[in-house]
């Protein structure tokens, strides 16, 4: 305990701050990665000064081996999830531990098990200031892709636990006459 007092001196904790910072920035552009060797110059008399650019420099390697989730390369899904808009279905799907959304006319059930032929897009980030991010917003549900469907074939119908939140959903929606 005693060492680590001493390697983690509170009243330099904004060294170790502007360290990680740094990392952030870099991983954004790697020109700056250039402010480490600022950083190294301005706090040269700190005793510890290589381990500030050390962990500044392990943050920024972590957040590099940190990879966005593979694209699903399974063509069985199942439905877990409907939204309904005007004249179309937003489907959430799950493969496995991938899960995907897609949009169509046709009407399914939560459960069903669909064979999907489909080509794998990514979401756009903003390009207005102020703009929807639809890369934010699914990333938020852990959904990274968006299947633009060639040919879906039905499968089977299974019990999915979302099926209850449906079903509740459509016994308070009718309202008796």
């Amino acid at each position: 305990m005693r060492k680590l007092k001493t390697l983690l001196p509170f009243n330099y904790f904004h060294y170790y701050a502007f360290s990680l910072l740094i990392a952030c920035l870099a991983y954004e552009n790697l020109l700056f990665l250039s402010f480490f060797v600022l950083l190294l110059y301005l706090i040269k008399t700190y005793k510890y000064k290589y381990i500030v650019i050390l962990s500044g420099l392990l943050f920024f390697v972590g957040l590099k081996l940190i990879k966005p989730p593979k694209a699903p390369t399974n063509n069985k899904f199942i439905i877990t999830e409907i939204k309904t808009y005007d004249n179309y279905y937003e489907y959430e799907v799950r493969s496995g531990f991938y899960k995907c959304i897609f949009k169509h006319k046709d009407k399914y059930e939560v459960g069903d098990y669909l064979f999907i032929d489909y080509e794998v897009e990514t979401f756009e980030k903003a390009k207005t200031p102020n703009g929807f991010n639809a890369f934010n917003y699914y990333a938020s549900k852990n959904i990274f892709y968006e299947l633009k469907v060639n040919k879906i074939t039905f499968i089977k119908h299974s019990f999915h636990i979302n099926n209850i939140k449906y079903k509740l959903m459509s016994l308070f929606n009718s309202y008796p006459d």
